[in-house]
């Protein structure tokens, strides 16, 4: 059984998290409203998938404004991360009168992938990804950004060539095989194997009908789980929501992607704290004509 610390988040009730990881509960839930900020809307009896579940903040937030009258499908591969999303399901006031389907299994583009590997941050699993080198792509983009930061502090005081010399430092701390191995210790890196599904499997096999709200935030993977559902599918879809980063064009061409589906002009905000971080995430939200 996994190891939880119960917190009381008003107005939201007991959440559990994973023990020995660090977690900003207050923070968490603040980040899960920006989804409804930029235009996400649920009403009661809906169908939502929440992919990238975590402890389920999101399913908690969804349930809260529509007392738990929900149909909600949470898919969270983390075996400690799931534990606790299927304790909130049971103890959590808001998500207990929710019908709530569970799938401990990484969402992916093709039923024929088979498991993947997952990199699980024990210190920072909210940072947990299938996608490993994105990841590193925006660790890298923070301590960049962090290096120009303290340049620019130290610059009044020890001169334009100590400060760059002190700007290059910090921002090589993630590179190089030293540094990869620095990140991964100071996160908790884990590397497991997960089981997988698409989306589209799961609408076959479960017989969904509608989902009137399909949330999305998987560290970088956000593409290939919209690439796994079959064109039949997207027809079932009336809203979309997810959390990104911009890595390749990935923004445009999920964009692009959500168009040819017959969803409007997607609306995109830069989610909170994104800036500060010098991270290329975004938020982004879409609805059917």
């Amino acid at each position: 059984m996994t190891n939880l610390i119960w917190r009381d988040v008003a107005p939201y009730g007991p959440v559990g998290v994973p023990g020995r990881s660090r977690w900003a509960l207050g923070e968490l839930m603040g980040e899960v409203s920006e989804y409804f900020a930029c235009g996400a809307r649920v009403e009661r009896g809906d169908v939502v998938f929440d992919v990238g579940a975590n402890v389920g903040a999101f399913a908690i937030a969804a349930a809260h404004r529509c007392e738990g009258a929900l149909e909600l499908h949470c898919f969270e591969p983390v075996p400690a991360i799931h534990g606790a999303l299927r304790a909130n399901t049971r103890r959590n006031p808001r998500l207990r009168p929710a019908t709530t389907r569970l799938y401990r299994t990484a969402v992916v583009a093709n039923d024929d992938d088979g498991p993947v590997e997952l990199s699980y941050f024990r210190r920072f699993p909210t940072d947990s990804t299938c996608d490993l080198a994105s990841k590193r792509r925006d660790f890298e983009l923070f301590f960049a950004h962090q290096g120009a930061r303290v340049g620019r502090a130290l610059e009044p005081a020890v001169g334009r060539r100590a400060a760059r010399r002190a700007r290059r430092l910090v921002a090589a701390v993630p590179r190089g095989e030293l540094g990869r191995w620095l990140v991964d210790t100071a996160m908790g890196r884990e590397s497991m194997r997960c089981p997988t599904t698409t989306l589209s499997s799961v609408v076959h096999e479960r017989g969904v009908r509608r989902i009137d709200l399909l949330k999305v935030d998987v560290e970088g993977a956000e593409l290939d789980v919209l690439l796994g559902l079959c064109e039949r599918h997207w027809r079932r879809i009336e809203q979309v929501v997810l959390e990104g980063h911009d890595h390749d064009g990935r923004l445009r061409e999920i964009t692009g992607l959500l168009r040819a589906r017959g969803f409007q002009t997607p609306r995109v905000a830069r989610p909170g704290g994104a800036e500060e971080r010098g991270l290329n995430s975004f938020l982004l939200y879409a609805c059917k004509a």
